[in-house]
């Protein structure tokens, strides 16, 4: 594997090389592994940008791959085309691991900015996991130069900063504490939360709750003891979980029934938030919501991936282990609200409200 990585390299130093004699556009390329569509945080940047630029050129690859499943050769062309506009760009923004940008060698007036997809740093990732269950090998890391030629990466507030500074292996002056673009529209609020109260009437009148556990690699057997305990005309339970996590049996409607849509518009309406290691949870603390942590899985999970914080530590009286547990809290409305702000105040950005400008400003001083 790791000699067909160095020949695969050589040769596309060699086609990159040739790339490279273009010259440079007025252009800023958005490389995505996260998604097959365009993010909210490349289009709030895309579109802050050419509000105050017309003449700037904005180009994306959004191309979600996790593995063979996903397609080999289509993923081999996206790197491929992303070479191309990296060598014709000014600034490429990227939010998660891009092979072609940490493996090859850059123009000097080519800026890479990391804009990650959480806004925090609660589980352990990148060179924080090598040779963990739930990480990359160590050997595999070396060879694919994981988390290389960032010049700046995106971070959320200042107490995550040495999380971020070991997940990616750099020093602390490449961080940015802005948080992303989309922690802006979660405050403004947006037309799909509206919408979702329209296309779901049965939601009018209950208290909503929902469930966003992480994804996890192995297979889980769906979480019916915990919705179970809530009485159907009183709440409604919405669960979502990440696209590619596998379940002992399959999800019974009632489950499946809320899979469309934006999570970010579920969070909006929703009453209480049941969540467990997710990054979530930061954008939950935004807009004040009531965050319940489940951590049914928590000795296995912290020695499987790693935690930077310790939820049970830190947040004891909205930790559990039961799912009782947290049906009481939330059926007796005993929520500490006081545990909140003071989640809020540690963990979130500093000044809300202003990540997709800061971002953009600093996309702004690179690319004139």
């Amino acid at each position: 594997m790791h000699i067909l990585i160095s020949v695969a390299t050589w040769l596309a130093e060699g086609l990159y090389w040739l790339m490279k004699r273009f010259p440079v556009k007025h252009q800023v390329c958005f490389f995505s592994r996260q998604s097959n569509t365009v993010t909210v945080d490349f289009r709030r940047i895309e579109d802050e940008l050419k509000r105050r630029d017309s003449t700037v050129k904005t180009v994306m690859i959004c191309y979600q791959f996790r593995g063979l499943r996903d397609g080999v050769l289509r993923f081999a062309w996206a790197q491929l085309r992303s070479m191309y506009y990296m060598a014709t760009s000014r600034v490429c923004i990227i939010d998660a691991y891009w092979p072609t940008v940490s493996l090859l060698h850059h123009k000097e007036e080519l800026t890479v900015i990391q804009i990650w997809h959480s806004i925090g740093k609660i589980k352990q990732s990148g060179y924080q996991t090598l040779d963990r269950t739930s990480g990359r090998s160590a050997e595999l890391a070396r060879a694919v130069r994981m988390h290389r030629n960032y010049d700046y990466v995106i971070a959320g507030g200042p107490a995550w900063n040495p999380y971020y500074c070991a997940s990616f292996d750099i020093g602390e002056e490449k961080l940015r504490n802005y948080g992303l673009p989309r922690l802006d529209e979660v405050l403004e609020g947006s037309e799909g939360a509206a919408q979702l109260l329209e296309q779901y009437p049965e939601l009018q009148g209950k208290t909503i709750v929902l469930y966003g556990p992480t994804y996890r690699k192995q297979v889980l057997p769906p979480p019916y003891e915990l919705t179970a305990l809530f009485d159907p005309e009183k709440y409604a339970v919405i669960c979502r979980f990440h696209p590619n996590q596998r379940f002992t049996c399959e999800l019974d409607e009632q489950m499946q029934r809320y899979s469309q849509g934006e999570t970010f518009d579920f969070l909006q309406i929703c009453d209480y938030f049941i969540t467990d290691y997710s990054s979530l949870a930061l954008e939950a603390a935004a807009l004040r919501k009531k965050t319940l942590y489940y951590l049914f899985d928590y000795e296995q999970y912290k020695e499987e991936n790693g935690l930077n914080i310790d939820l049970p530590e830190i947040m004891p009286r909205v930790t559990f282990r039961k799912p009782e547990e947290i049906y009481g809290m939330i059926e007796g409305n005993s929520y500490p609200m006081e545990d909140l702000e003071w989640y809020r105040r540690q963990f979130l950005p500093e000044e809300l409200g202003k990540s997709t400008a800061k971002v953009v400003d600093l996309i702004e001083e690179n690319l004139n």
